[in-house]
């Protein structure tokens, strides 16, 4: 018995130590489609990264056409049209016509077909007592729709452009675009500023 004792005791002193040796190798960052980001990582001086961030968990968000469902890590959508959306105030410590970035984090299924898929973001503010209009958006850009990997895509939104965040309240558009018919699993939304 205290053998055993013993035995487990060092075991359990050693495994930290054995689990430095056997680290994984980094992971790669999957490719973001974002001209804000490939400069960045172009010419990482010039690179202005957001000081503020709020985050959407999908569940969160509301949803029109298409075939939407829940699930417990987020929202499936297959690849027919529809749409999300949220509405959110805008944030305090936002400084009017600064750029504002939205990221979308998702998961791909399907028959591992690569075809392209992106996102459509159409971004409207209002005030109370305002009219609701949208008056155009931005776009992700397109990626392989890689089946089974978790992909991150952002958008950045720079002023002036034909849409506005000027209001107390932002809403924010979001539609699929591209090739994939693959069923995607939305996972978050993040609004960095």
């Amino acid at each position: 018995m205290r053998m055993l004792l013993t035995t487990l005791i060092l075991s359990f002193l050693m495994l930290p130590a054995a689990a430095q040796t056997n680290k994984l190798p980094p992971v790669a960052e999957s490719r973001v489609a974002d001209a804000a980001r490939e400069l960045c990582v172009s010419d990482p001086a010039r690179c202005k990264s957001p000081r503020n961030l709020v985050s959407f968990p999908a569940h969160a968000l509301s949803w029109s056409g298409g075939n939407l469902a829940l699930h417990y890590r987020g929202v499936d959508w297959t690849g027919e049209p529809g749409l999300m959306s949220f509405t959110m105030h805008r944030p305090k410590a936002y400084a009017a016509g600064a750029p504002v970035r939205l990221r979308i984090v998702y998961e791909v299924f399907g028959a591992g077909d690569r075809d392209s898929i992106g996102f459509s973001i159409t971004p409207t503010s209002f005030n109370h007592g305002s009219g609701f209009e949208t008056y155009g958006g931005e776009s992700t850009g397109l990626i392989p729709a890689n089946t089974g990997n978790i992909q991150e895509q952002s958008v950045t939104l720079t002023f002036p452009g034909s849409y506005s965040l000027g209001g107390n309240w932002w809403y924010f558009e979001i539609n699929r675009v591209g090739e994939s018919q693959d069923k995607i699993r939305l996972m978050s939304v993040s609004v960095e500023y």
